[in-house]
């Protein structure tokens, strides 16, 4: 499966209307040399975390070298198009962000 991921700043989501379903947005806390955080949307949550909250739970896309904290949820949002489907999705803070390998 593909997951998406995009590094976006404090205040993106309120400011493109992208509802935040359950735990925080990203802040000026959220450093480089601070504990990797991260946000999921609803879909991604939906698939790797049915029946549980995933706020919390930690996520690696480097086999386990590097780990991510979900920090919170979000809506879908359909990124190619209203007539598309959502992807599963990561955002990470831009401060904090090092492409997966």
């Amino acid at each position: 499966m593909i997951i998406n991921t995009r590094s976006v700043s404090p205040g993106y989501f309120r400011t493109l209307g992208i509802a935040l379903l359950k735990g925080r947005d990203f802040s000026d806390r959220d450093k480089g040399d601070t504990p990797k955080a991260g946000i999921i949307n609803d879909d991604l949550a939906r698939i790797y975390f049915p029946n549980e909250d995933p706020i919390g739970k930690r996520i690696t896309f480097d086999d386990g070298e590097s780990w991510i904290s979900i920090v919170g949820v979000i809506g879908d949002v359909k990124q190619l198009g209203l007539d598309s489907s959502a992807q599963p999705e990561v955002y990470f803070p831009y401060s904090q962000w090092r492409h997966p390998q």
